[in-house]
């Protein structure tokens, strides 16, 4: 009987069937066009006057930046918080992630064509 129990322990793992885990490189491209939007907004926008009331009116500087850098550094963190026990969402934040670029890009493409 021991040898029954131990061996059906000693075999369960190699029984075990292997779950595909999705990749979060496309998640993680996503999260670097997202950055990489804000940051060219922040370039853009630097010693401009700021007219978003989040970010405070006036003059964009050094709080500004900082404002901007934790309203996206946030989501994104809440979404690593996510992937990690959920990697199948991942689908769903690339396509916020882009979108949040995109709609970002609106800003510094009118601020240089000033």
């Amino acid at each position: 009987m021991k040898t029954l129990v131990f061996g059906l322990l000693w075999l369960g793992p190699l029984m075990a069937q292997d779950v595909k885990v999705p990749s979060l490189t496309p998640w993680r491209i996503s999260v670097a066009a997202l950055s990489g939007a804000n940051v060219l907004d922040i370039a853009s926008s630097r010693g401009g006057y700021e007219l978003n009331p989040i970010l405070g009116r006036g003059s964009f500087g050094t709080r500004q930046i900082a404002a901007k850098s934790v309203l996206i550094a946030a989501p994104v963190l809440v979404e690593w918080l996510v992937l990690r026990h959920h990697p199948d969402k991942a689908k769903w934040f690339v396509w916020a992630n882009f979108i949040g670029a995109g709609s970002t890009m609106v800003g510094p493409v009118h601020n240089w064509r000033q």
